[in-house]
């Protein structure tokens, strides 16, 4: 098979090596879920993980008019994440909590990793 149509699941290159990365250090012991985003041209990923009654999201997508990857950090109750939800905490489509320059895949991946960290250290 082409390495161009191997694991095609709609997300751009970006998001999917920040996904890569996350799921391949399996990040100290936190238990992070993963659903699609899909907005459009913006495919990528929402990243969740829930603890005492609440749950931190951060959805990952490369923006399709800057090629800037991009992340979307919102708390909310346990439940699956929705694309609706990440535009509910955006004032437009260059809201976001984060950027990075494209290929900057593991300094966006270690900054989602420090979100989620900061969310469980909330409980302890």
């Amino acid at each position: 098979m082409k390495i161009e149509e191997y694991l095609n699941d709609g997300a751009n290159w970006q998001a999917q090596g920040v996904f890569a990365y996350l799921k391949g250090i399996k990040p100290y012991g936190m238990c992070i879920d993963v659903t699609r985003y899909e907005n459009c041209r913006e495919q990528g990923y929402i990243f969740y993980a829930s603890k005492g009654g609440k749950q931190m999201n951060v959805a990952v997508y490369e923006h399709r008019n800057s090629d800037a990857l991009c992340i979307v950090a919102f708390e909310c109750s346990p439940h699956l994440p929705s694309r609706e939800e990440v535009w509910e905490n955006m004032n437009d489509k260059w809201d976001v909590t984060k950027s990075f320059n494209g290929g900057e895949i593991k300094e966006c991946a270690e900054c989602i990793l420090d979100i989620f960290e900061e969310f469980e250290s909330a409980f302890e």
